[in-house]
């Protein structure tokens, strides 16, 4: 008689719902000796394994089942998945195992999550698509919740309203799609006729006239209503306000009334202007008023009170510091006039004299010389390269600057004890003194290490910057702790701790230094799981990953792994993580052994690309460029390409597999066809090419590759034909090895770093080629960025080529001409 339990496992609630402790008694023990799969996409018995690691011939343990089906919940596709357990007679079992128990054949049983694959936008007029996108909050790759539909359904229509179409119409719903686990979430739109503006009225205590508010607005009388644009422009108007003096102004929320059956709206916005706050400034002749009211805190704070005007003082004196007027002070004085609720204040400005920087001394420093000590810093005495201003900002920069150049020479207790200012007699010069307190000068006596076994002190200490007998600088030393835990982690010990403690003798001339480590056990990954890859394959991902199952863990081996998946260009997010399992009832305890999950959010691989263009020759020129960046979900490219001009046509097909032969080399293929005008002769090629790459590090990067062309030349001038071969068809066979390396920040958009490429073109007599010659080329180009806003490039690139063997010239096609043509 067969026995048979039901585990139905839940997401929070890992724990079987049926069955009694007799039952469950019965089970654990037994051999588990078959595995089904039930699934809607395909999981295999196979991948199960490979996640759960539960697999024929294991005893039977409900906890182990219990981890499995979290290993599988965190894959992150699965909705449910339920374990049904069940009693087999031992003939099922293998040989071996029988022995006189049961048998048991485990089938999971796995409710895939639903995902939205597609996002439509349908009968939508004027109201563009993306803008609707960028209202629909869900996305593709998301799992599809009804609720969540509904959800951005009302969002659309609320939006709609927003612009004035108060009778549209949206319905959602979900398009099943081939896959059973995907659906397209559709929005159908009814958009109607969208309301326009019949008035606006202005009410209240406004201070302007409805003719000064309404051409601030944007939203005006007859035209389409648009909510949205109303809310920025009662914004405008509350600046307006601010910025004219009614610090204390209310404009309350707009009220909007629909006319339905002539499809218009009257807005009414009621304001209270309030206290008008009138400001003057007298004495400023050197600074205009405009820049000074930047500086008043009136308009930030909307206020008045006798501290918001005080700090605006301090702000608008450090303004006139800042321009070199050193002795510039500021007064107010403030009279209300309830009876025309309006604040008059007056700034009084005495200016002074513009004060410039004579000379700069400093003292107390005899260690460190005074020029090296002025080099560090930005305030300079007036002369050709510099005004000679005391900068608020500018000198505690340069205060910081000279204190970290003591502690970078071992002065840990140097200090700058006073700055004094000295003025001349007419108050147009000053000289400006640093007294600085440099204290002992400390150095390292002993670096003690303890507690290391898993690395040599040789290795430590390399990994190390301070040295004995060197300067002790107390950040360097606290890096070096850091430093120390990096090494210990490419080795998996995260949870190793170090410990530094000082100890200074002979008047802190002298300092020990002892790092205590406490290494733990080390880390190792464990299982590795890909979770959001919906048309790339696991290979894809797996093949790039620097980590490997029970290697030690290595942080940065993550990073560089991420960076990899990365720069595949099929993902727009990618993150590795470590699986912390979740035991409820239990502390918190230390992974020695981490399973790492993979999660990945795929961009769309296809692209459309196109451009127009006009050049002095070309005339109007253009191209457009079909390509697919993860072809059947093996990252394989796939790219159609064709230009045009009023001199040239280019056709191009090409097709590149990331992984050769299961290698990291790279495959390429490819077919052209040009046309072209030249100064002194017209071609037509043909070419085909196929060859392979290769990444040696992380910078070089190498080819080889194949070329096999078929040229004709025609409208060949008289005064360009040097060779038979110059004319006519003509067969080129050739070998092209190139080496690039690459220095650049960032491929794409480099800011800063090099490039340089040197490739060889080699058509020999063993290719089959027509034509025999040998040419190489060599290009550099270098990146520089001097602001933020610019990048400087500076590229350059030159050849040198000869016929082979009786080809005493290169064929006219393959000949270097100047100005490029």
């Amino acid at each position: 008689m067969l026995k048979r339990f039901t585990h139905a496992v839940l997401l929070l609630l890992l724990l079987p719902i049926w069955a009694d402790a007799s039952v469950i008694d019965d089970l654990e023990g037994k051999l588990i000796a078959n595995i089904e799969v039930e699934s809607k996409i395909g999981i295999t018995v196979s991948e199960i394994v490979k996640i759960t690691n539960i697999k024929e011939g294991d005893i039977y343990s409900a906890k182990k089942i219990k981890n499995g089906v979290e290993l599988l919940f965190k894959k992150g596709i699965f909705s449910d998945v339920i374990v049904d357990a069940t009693l087999i007679h031992p003939p099922s079992v293998p040989p071996l195992l029988r022995g006189d128990t049961e048998g048991l054949n485990l089938k999971f049983i796995l409710k895939e999550k639903v995902v939205i694959s597609d996002i439509k936008i349908e009968d939508n007029a004027i109201i563009s698509t993306k803008e609707l996108l960028n209202i629909i909050k869900i996305k593709k790759g998301d799992e599809y919740i009804q609720s969540r539909l509904i959800e951005n359904q009302e969002a659309v229509i609320n939006y709609y309203k927003a612009k004035g179409f108060f009778k549209a119409e949206v319905k959602a719903n979900a398009a099943q799609e081939k896959r059973p686990d995907q659906v397209a979430a559709v929005f159908q739109i009814t958009e109607g006729f969208r309301a326009k503006v019949a008035k606006i009225e202005f009410t209240g205590d406004k201070a302007y006239s409805d003719i000064t508010l309404s051409n601030i607005l944007k939203v005006w009388k007859d035209i389409p209503y648009d909510e949205i644009q109303l809310d920025k422009d009662i914004k405008l108007l509350e600046d307006y306000y601010i910025k004219d003096g009614y610090i204390r102004s209310v404009i309350s929320p707009k009220r909007v009334y629909y006319d339905e059956p002539n499809n218009e709206v009257s807005i009414v916005i009621h304001i209270e202007a309030g206290i008008h706050v009138i400001v003057n400034f007298e004495g400023n002749s050197q600074i205009f008023s405009g820049e000074l009211k930047k500086e008043l805190l009136i308009y930030e704070d909307r206020s008045y009170d006798e501290d918001i005007l005080l700090g605006s003082i301090k702000r608008m004196e450090a303004l006139y510091r800042s321009k070199g007027f050193y002795l510039a002070k500021i007064d107010y004085s403030l009279k209300e006039n309830l009876d025309r609720n309006e604040v008059i204040i007056d700034f009084k400005i005495n200016e002074g004299n513009k004060v410039y920087i004579k000379n700069i001394s400093i003292k107390g420093n005899e260690s460190i010389k005074t020029k090296k000590l002025k080099t560090l810093m930005n305030t300079k005495k007036a002369g050709l390269f510099s005004k000679g201003i005391l900068k608020d900002d500018v000198i505690e920069k340069d205060m910081e600057a000279i204190i970290v150049l003591y502690r970078q020479n071992g002065f840990t207790e140097a200090k700058i004890l006073e700055k004094k200012i000295i003025l001349n007699e007419d108050k147009t010069e000053m000289e400006l003194t640093i007294n600085i307190f440099e204290g002992p000068k400390t150095t390292i006596d002993k670096i003690i290490v303890k507690g290391n076994s898993a690395y040599s002190l040789d290795d430590i200490t390399k990994a190390m910057k301070s040295r004995e007998g060197k300067p002790y600088i107390e950040a360097q030393a606290n890096e070096d702790r850091f430093s120390i835990l990096a090494l210990y982690s490419k080795k998996g010990y995260i949870y190793a701790t170090v410990d530094l403690k000082r100890f200074s003798k002979e008047d802190k001339q002298l300092i020990e230094l002892i790092y205590t480590i406490k290494e733990d056990k080390p880390v190792s990954f464990g299982r590795i799981f890909l979770t959001g890859n919906v048309l790339t394959k696991e290979k894809v991902v797996y093949r790039e990953l620097l980590i490997h199952s029970e290697e030690p863990y290595d942080y940065e081996k993550i990073l560089k792994s991420q960076r990899k998946l990365y720069r595949l260009g099929i993902f727009s997010d990618v993150k590795i993580e470590s699986v912390k399992e979740i035991k409820k009832d239990e502390p918190e305890q230390r992974e020695y052994v981490k399973d790492i999950q993979i999660s990945v959010k795929e961009r769309n691989a296809g692209a459309v690309e196109f451009g127009v263009g006009f050049g002095d020759v070309e005339k109007l020129r253009g191209f457009v460029e079909v390509s697919h960046k993860n072809l059947w979900g093996y990252n394989r490219h796939v790219t159609v390409r064709a230009e045009a001009s009023a001199v040239e046509t280019k056709y191009f097909i090409g097709f590149k597999e990331p992984w050769f032969l299961n290698n990291p080399v790279e495959a390429r293929a490819g077919a052209g066809y040009q046309t072209e005008e030249k100064v002194g002769y017209s071609l037509r090629r043909l070419s085909l090419t196929s060859g392979i790459d290769k990444s040696f590090t992380e910078y070089i990067r190498g080819s080889l590759l194949y070329q096999y062309e078929d040229v004709e030349l025609y409208n060949v001038k008289p005064d360009a034909i040097l060779a038979s071969e110059d004319e006519g068809h003509i067969a080129i066979s050739s070998l092209n090895p190139s080496i690039i390396i690459d220095f650049r920040n960032n491929p794409f958009n480099p800011t800063s770093g090099s490039l340089h490429g040197l490739s060889v073109k080699n058509a020999a007599d063993y290719l089959g080629s027509e034509a025999k010659f040998i040419k190489a080329s060599l290009q550099t180009s270098w990146y520089y960025s001097a602001f933020k806003w610019s990048v400087f490039a500076l590229s350059a690139k030159g050849g040198i080529g000869r016929g082979l063997g009786h080809f005493e010239d290169m064929p006219i096609s393959e000949r270097f001409l100047a100005g490029g043509r």
